[in-house]
């Protein structure tokens, strides 16, 4: 949401390059080196860990970065321990839980930034580890800044960023899929972390789940008329039919004769294709629609693995050859070999739509897939379309689309996001609750839009308003009883989570106050004015449509944002008890 007076910078793709710099004037000043009477040459894992988390408790209670760390009674400066959690999340990332080698790293000379802060992928931020360390191993100093699309990042923030990254692993044994950058920290001179830290049992560490991928952007253009709804599939689509197929199999032991996506219905080896396709292209990170191809029945299929667990590197590559053989002969194969022995096509379905649920829930694909041979096909009904995934409108540079519907209960509720494609983690974090909640008194649709491209700030935000209004407004009509616009900001407002009605109609004000009486203290009412209420949720109240906008701050784990969201979805269930 943006205000008249405030703009709020984040980007759904942030690629950051660091600054070498021409001259650095205070290379061969002060040196640091490790405080300690036996000094040791390198960290554990666990150890730097423990020490990332203690910065942030520190840095989140007293808005500011300690001078010094310690890490076994080892007095440690930020410079170094930014290398030492550099390479720890670099380490993370490729799976391995060696020790770091400690580095007498010296402070950047001449430390600069002007971002007005924003959420990096992990793409973005294992980028930012990489070049980091890299820079301090070739140069002995932090680096003075890191560059973005939309400014520079100083060592400051790139220790507080990082320190969060980390603690939300030791947290959680594995990475965020999201980290938001805070600008403005600076150390505290002459402060530092308690001794004696205590000891942290290491996490067990997975094969990691993959770099979140950044989205194939198509060129961006001036809106144009939108191309007609075509019968090519969605990746989420896709993903939502391979739970249903996931939750028939589990209820019935047997696969579905068919599979309904976007109330079409395809066959199983359809939907083999559609699935492999899509795990390749989530490995990849291309998010345009899949077209269906007319692929047959394998002409004598067989099996004979054993079952047992293969790695994601081997299932990428089985969904690849099988894609690969079903382009080229227009069947299914009649089996596909794996370290665990032949798998038939039953099989493989089961296997992938596994694997396509659990993206669903987590957003990265699983580090394994266990094999389970011997899936028959019922030769009963289809698996009933719980959810279903309509795209209303597509262009050049996004898409929107429904998703419907959640909860049992007769009220009808809707939920808009994605207008602002750089509040992506309060988006995602929404969606999640939603799927998550257990709904008795509404029943609740998604409308979503996706802008491809979200680096440039005020471009996708124009692109992602027009999309809502030109196909969710006209959508919406008075079946519904509460509409509510999803939107996140970085703390800048009187109040960092609240609601209010933009039309500031007496209906749509009660009910952000009801919402507000049943969210556990979590929101508040602040009135703001912004860009999209006049394009989207006035013009829906204008239609006598209670409406409101919620505001969440961003600044937090994708984690807290979750519990956050799965509050505002608990109250909206409550107030139609």
């Amino acid at each position: 949401m943006k205000s008249k007076k405030i703009t709020i910078t984040v980007f759904l793709a942030i690629f950051l390059f660091l600054s070498m710099g021409s001259v650095y004037a205070e290379d061969t000043d002060e040196q640091f080196t490790i405080a300690s009477e036996n000094a040791v040459t390198d960290f554990s894992q666990a150890d730097i860990l423990n020490a990332a988390t203690n910065v942030k408790t520190y840095t989140e209670t007293n808005n500011k970065i300690p001078e010094t760390v310690y890490i076994n009674n080892n007095a440690v400066k930020m410079p170094q321990l930014l290398y030492l959690m550099t390479s720890s999340v670099n380490n993370v990332n490729q799976g391995s839980s060696a020790s770091v080698n400690y580095k007498n790293v010296n402070p950047a000379p001449n430390p600069s930034e002007n971002t007005r802060g924003g959420t990096l992928t992990k793409t973005a931020y294992l980028d930012a580890s990489q070049r980091i360390k890299t820079f301090m191993d070739n140069n002995n100093h932090a680096p003075n800044f890191a560059t973005t699309t939309q400014g520079t990042i100083s060592f400051e923030t790139q220790i507080y960023l990082f320190s969060r990254i980390l603690s939300f692993y030791q947290s959680n044994n594995q990475l965020p899929g999201f980290a938001t950058i805070i600008p403005g920290l600076k150390v505290e001179a002459g402060s530092s972390t308690p001794a004696n830290n205590p000891p942290v049992v290491p996490p067990v560490t997975p094969e990691n789940p993959p770099v979140t991928p950044e989205p194939e952007n198509p060129p961006v253009i001036n809106p144009p008329t939108p191309d007609p709804v075509t019968s090519n599939f969605t990746l989420a689509q896709i993903n939502a039919a391979a739970t249903n197929v996931k939750k028939y199999y589990d209820t019935n032991k047997k696969l579905p004769p068919t599979v309904t996506i976007n109330n079409q219905q395809i066959t199983l080896n359809q939907f083999l294709y559609l699935l492999t396709t899509a795990t390749i292209n989530q490995n990849t990170g291309k998010t345009t629609p899949i077209t269906p191809k007319n692929i047959n029945t394998p002409p004598n299929p067989s099996e004979n693995a054993k079952q047992g667990t293969i790695t994601k590197t081997a299932y990428l590559d089985l969904a690849q050859r099988i894609k690969t053989f079903m382009d080229n002969n227009n069947h299914a194969p009649n089996f596909a070999t794996t370290t665990l022995g032949t798998t038939r096509y039953e099989t493989q379905i089961y296997a992938f739509s596994r694997i396509l649920d659990f993206y669903q829930t987590n957003k990265y694909l699983p580090n394994s897939v266990t094999i389970i041979p011997g899936i028959k096909i019922n030769t009963g009904s289809s698996p009933p379309s719980q959810v279903t995934t309509t795209i209303i409108a597509q262009t050049s540079y996004g898409f929107v689309q429904k998703i419907e519907s959640y909860g049992t209960g007769s009220n009808k509720v809707a939920i808009i996001i994605g207008v602002h494609p750089h509040e992506l983690a309060v988006h995602v974090a929404m969606e999640d609750a939603i799927k998550a909640a257990q709904l008795n008194n509404i029943k609740l649709d998604i409308f979503q839009v996706v802008v491809y491209d979200g680096r440039e700030m005020d471009e996708s935000r124009n692109q992602g308003e027009y999309l809502a209004s030109q196909y969710i407004v006209p959508l919406i009509d008075s079946s519904y009883q509460l509409v509510m616009d999803v939107h996140g900001n970085r703390g800048t407002y009187a109040l960092t989570d609240f609601i209010f009605a933009p039309s500031q109609g007496a209906l749509s004000t009660s009910f952000a106050n009801q919402l507000i009486a049943k969210s556990n203290g979590l929101i508040g009412y602040l009135y703001i004015e912004g860009s999209s209420p006049p394009k989207i949720t006035i013009p829906i109240a204008q239609k006598g449509i209670p409406t409101v906008l919620l505001e969440l701050d961003w600044r937090f784990e994708q984690s807290v944002l979750l519990q956050k969201c799965k509050t505002i979805v608990a109250a909206l269930d409550a107030i139609f008890a």
